[in-house]
């Protein structure tokens, strides 16, 4: 048994050695780390097992997967068959953060200096922690450094390349100018410690999603300053409501522009939530009794664990019910705050069916664009701000039609008349001078090619 376990033992070990040799590094250009529809993973752990497997990478691993994301932990993700290498390139590839784990005896494994030299290589947030009593200096080699012996004992073992171990050297070097999370054993309060390294990853991960921004207008006129407004209103409202959160009804008639810009505040602030999500259409989902289904999207959207079975949660059930209950159920023990925004409410029981009070309770910013202030009517006053939206500034408002009429932002010479005609039909209203805009650009090329 001795020896069967010997045998064991040494074939495992230079299966670690030799894994990744002959393995090619794509370049970075090649790799399409800031495409979010390649990515499969949102964290990757790099880390020696014997050191931190059983403890900090595993309260990591299920901490973040706990919290919605999708995390590659070596053996709970691999499938039985799976070949190692191949599965964990693929799995450094797509990840949009990875976690390196510096422990006193890292340097020992060849599997962490490899997927190492293939996480800078991919361009993607590294996250360095420095585990008990390793410091980001000790990354630099030098003969009498802590990862010394590691590397003497990888040149004397002949099994690498003096290039290849001359990569792994100046990987560390690398990322020994990142800035990383001291993680002691003796530290009385690892549970701040394990909070700081959450904290930092949910956030690389917000920021690294790089979510395609929603297409807003081809000539977003006068947005920056109603953005402005916006905004006073929305800080209005965090003078006094100690944390809880808060609620803006962008308010005004069809046409008048609340979607676009609910849409153009998402594309600049999204990135500084955890958490994010936009719901389009909400009065007409609900009409059409696929209230289920905008549930179901929001959940993922916010990467709120579906504790119940997709069976059960499936998104064209009519029972909206239970996806209040299961959203209720897991904001209990959750604590990110969100960033929401419900386009197109027309009741108040749309707002119920999404939990909204409870999303408020813990802290989200929401935004609901509606022709009616009355559907918010059953939300807390004190949480609630009104943005009335009005038509444009009639120099924004020429602006926006000569962009669609002439795409130009003025008139054409002998125009003028005309556009003032259209400015006084219009009330200001965005959509109705795109329009005419639109039914004029085709005239008007006829009108300039005969002449």
């Amino acid at each position: 048994m001795a020896s069967s376990s010997s045998s064991s033992s040494k074939r495992k070990r230079e299966m670690e050695e030799n894994a990744f040799e002959g393995m090619t590094l794509t370049p970075l250009s090649a790799t399409p780390a800031s495409d979010p529809a390649f990515h499969r993973y949102d964290v990757f752990i790099n880390h020696r097992g014997p050191d931190v497997k059983n403890t900090l990478a595993s309260v990591l691993h299920q901490f973040l997967q706990y919290l919605g994301l999708k995390v590659f932990l070596d053996y709970p993700e691999l499938q039985p068959g799976d070949p190692l290498p191949a599965t964990i390139q693929q799995a450094i590839r797509s990840s949009q953060v990875h976690i390196a784990i510096f422990s006193p005896r890292y340097a020992e494994s060849s599997w962490c200096l490899t997927e190492l030299q293939l996480m800078l290589n991919t361009g993607a947030k590294i996250v360095p922690v420095f585990y008990d009593g390793v410091l980001y200096k000790d990354l630099r080699y030098t003969e009498n450094g802590v990862y010394a012996h590691a590397f003497d004992t990888h040149e004397k073992k002949g099994r690498f390349t003096a290039e290849r171990i001359s990569l792994w050297k100046k990987s560390l070097h690398d990322v020994s100018y990142i800035s990383g999370i001291d993680f002691h054993l003796s530290d009385g309060n690892l549970g701040h410690v394990y909070k700081n390294i959450v904290d930092t990853v949910l956030n690389e991960v917000s920021v690294a999603r790089n979510k395609f921004k929603l297409e807003v207008a081809d000539h977003p006129v006068g947005l920056d300053e109603v953005i402005q407004e916006l905004e006073v209103k929305i800080s209005s409202i965090e003078q006094n409501n100690n944390g809880n959160g808060k609620i803006v009804g962008i308010v005004g008639t069809a046409g008048v522009g609340k979607t676009t810009l609910a849409k153009e505040f998402y594309n600049r602030k999204y990135h500084m939530f955890y958490r994010s999500s936009f719901l389009f259409d909400v009065g007409e989902t609900h009409r059409n009794k696929n209230m289920m289904k905008m549930q179901h999207k929001l959940m993922c959207d916010l990467r709120i664990p579906l504790s119940l079975s997709s069976a059960t949660f499936e998104p064209s059930s009519p029972k909206e019910g239970v996806g209040v209950e299961m959203i209720k159920s897991q904001l209990e023990r959750w604590y990110s705050k969100p960033l929401i925004i419900l386009d197109g409410v027309d009741h108040a029981d749309q707002l119920e069916a999404l939990a909204l009070n409870e999303f408020l309770n813990h802290g989200a910013l929401v935004l609901v664009t509606c022709r009616d202030a009355s559907v918010l009517q059953s939300l807390n006053d004190e949480l609630v701000k009104i943005y009335e939206m009005r038509g444009l500034d009639p120099k924004y408002a020429r602006q926006l039609f000569c962009w669609h009429a002439f795409r130009r932002s003025h008139p054409p010479k002998g125009r003028e008349r005309l556009v003032e005609t259209v400015l006084k039909v219009s009330g200001g209203l965005p959509l109705h001078l795109k329009g005419m805009g639109q039914e004029i650009y085709p005239m008007q090329k006829d009108i300039d090619a005969e002449l």
